[in-house]
């Protein structure tokens, strides 16, 4: 059972990185399809952003390279590519055999980060220099 799992992540480890190149590779192409998502039905009725908000400019402005214009427009993709990255070098680490734990698996850490994320979707509406939407 063991070896299998090390085989699966040796297999990802080698996987994931081509799939990251092909999507540098391609992203003028998604830049390009961005012109065709709707705005948010959210914040046209009410005026607020929702948490949503800014995710597709955050994306393409990081697929750009600008990391500072991708946080301003909403953190959570910046967040979660991050997080992606870390959980990717523990699983590479662990297909070299190195049980490595990089992000706690605890509620407390969930709790602190979705707390954290509540937060910060409404005090954006309330401050508006955490924000470029």
């Amino acid at each position: 059972m063991g070896d299998r799992r090390k085989r699966a992540a040796g297999a990802a480890a080698v996987i994931l990185p081509v799939l990251t190149l092909l999507l540098f590779l391609s992203r003028k192409f998604f830049i390009g399809l961005s012109e065709f998502f709707p705005e948010c039905r959210f914040y046209s009725r009410t005026g607020f952003l929702c948490p949503a908000c800014g995710n597709t400019r955050s994306v393409m402005a990081f697929l750009k390279g600008d990391i500072l214009e991708s946080v301003g427009y909403n953190i959570t993709p910046v967040l979660l590519i991050a997080f992606a990255a870390l959980f990717y070098i523990e699983v590479a680490a662990y297909a070299f055999g190195v049980r490595l734990r990089i992000i706690p698996r605890k509620y407390w850490f969930l709790a602190v980060v979705m707390g954290a994320l509540i937060l910060y979707y409404i005090l954006r509406n309330i401050i508006p220099f955490l924000t470029l939407c």
